[in-house]
């Protein structure tokens, strides 16, 4: 697969400056292949981190082996609105509020909002206000931060 390939290219060179590379994903439009690249780190990303990214992603692409010549490079941040999928995106994110939609009832209801706990034995740990619960990740069919619309990500 080729997005295994590049990533093993580039995975060790961006994660030594502490960025996290979320999603890489390839698709061709005709000749012309777009390679995608969402990043993440604590404090969120900055253009600079993206164009830092982007020419090192470059560099290595073009000194590797791979033949991908042809190709549109787009470096991101993955949004505010991202969803949590793997735990260590829970574990990330510990102490932010949540917004949780389940694919079947649990205890009776299929959401909940809350603070992340914690993220252990296949299970995220959320503190509704009235409770403190703990979901399977299976029952999760969408888990995103709640976003604060007076200026970002809510963390209280």
């Amino acid at each position: 697969m080729i997005e295994e390939k590049i990533s093993n290219i580039i995975k060790k060179d961006i994660e030594r400056n502490g960025i996290e590379i979320v999603e890489l994903k390839c698709s061709s439009y005709g000749n012309r292949a777009v390679i995608r690249v969402l990043i993440d780190k604590p404090g969120g990303i900055t253009v600079g981190d993206c164009s830092r990214v982007s020419n090192t992603v470059k560099f290595l692409l073009n000194g590797s082996d791979l033949t991908i010549s042809n190709y549109n490079l787009e470096v991101s941040s993955p949004g505010l609105d991202r969803p949590l999928t793997l735990e260590k995106d829970f574990l990330r994110n510990k102490g932010k509020a949540v917004t949780i939609n389940l694919n079947s009832p649990f205890e009776n209801k299929i959401y909940f909002e809350g603070k992340i706990l914690n993220f252990e034995n296949n299970a995220v740990t959320i503190n509704t206000g009235a409770s403190v619960i703990q979901i399977p990740i299976e029952k999760i069919a969408i888990a995103k931060l709640k976003i604060d619309f007076s200026g970002g990500r809510q963390n209280d």
